[in-house]
C-alpha cells in the first residue's frame, strides 16, 4: 500500500502595500490573537498600524488542495495563494526598532513561516532602514523561538502582564548594518 503525501506549500513573504494589505494583516491578527488567545480588539489594533511596516506571508497550496482559511476577498495573487502569517515593525527611536504581532495561522505553523517572517523583517530593518537594534515584547512561552533567532533577554528585565499574558522584553543587536538574504 502506498501513501500519497501532498507536497508542502511554498511560502512567499512580501511587504504589505496599502490599506487592503494592512486590513489582511489585521484579519490574521484577529484570528490568532483574538479568536485563539482571547485578546480584546482594543489591544490588537492601534493608531500606528497604518504607519508601521507590515510583512505578509502567503502559502501557495497545491492546486488540488482545499483550505478553510481562504479569505472572502483574495489578494491579487495566484488562486491558491492564501494568507498564512504577518508581523509589523516600526521605529521606537532613532536606530531602535520594534517587531510586534508575529502571527502565523495554526494550520501553517509547521512550515517555518514565523522564522521566515522574522528573517525578512531583519533584512528590511538592517539593509533598508539601517536600525541597529530590535526590541520585542515576547509572550513568555515564545521566548525559545526568539532565542533561536538570536534574541536575548536583558539582565535587568522582568516578566510583566500585557494583554493579560506574561511577556518579557527581548532584544537583538544587528551585528553589522547588512544582513544577507
Amino acid at each position: 500500500m502506498t501513501a500519497s503525501h501532498s507536497p508542502k506549500p511554498t511560502v512567499t513573504i512580501r511587504r504589505a502595500q496599502g490599506t487592503a494589505d494592512v486590513a489582511q494583516c489585521l484579519k490574521l491578527r484577529a484570528i490568532v490573537f483574538g479568536d485563539e488567545q482571547g485578546i480584546p480588539l482594543a489591544y490588537r489594533h492601534d493608531d500606528i498600524d497604518q504607519t508601521c511596516h507590515h510583512l505578509l506571508a502567503y502559502a501557495t497550496l497545491p492546486a488540488d488542495s482545499t483550505t478553510d482559511i481562504a479569505p472572502e476577498s483574495k489578494p491579487a495573487l495566484a488562486p491558491k495563494d492564501v494568507p498564512a502569517g504577518t508581523l509589523r515593525f516600526h521605529e521606537l527611536q532613532p536606530g531602535l526598532g520594534n517587531i510586534a504581532w508575529v502571527t502565523v495561522l495554526p494550520q501553517f505553523r509547521s512550515l517555518g513561516i514565523g522564522r521566515l517572517l522574522m528573517q525578512a523583517a531583519h533584512q528590511v530593518i538592517a539593509n533598508e532602514l539601517m536600525w541597529s537594534k530590535v526590541l520585542l515584547y515576547a509572550q513568555c512561552d515564545k521566548t525559545g523561538f526568539y532565542t533561536r533567532l538570536g534574541y536575548t533577554i536583558p539582565a535587568e528585565n522582568t516578566v510583566y502582564l500585557k494583554e493579560g499574558n506574561p511577556h518579557i522584553n527581548m532584544e537583538l543587536t544587528l551585528a553589522d548594518a547588512r544582513i544577507s538574504g
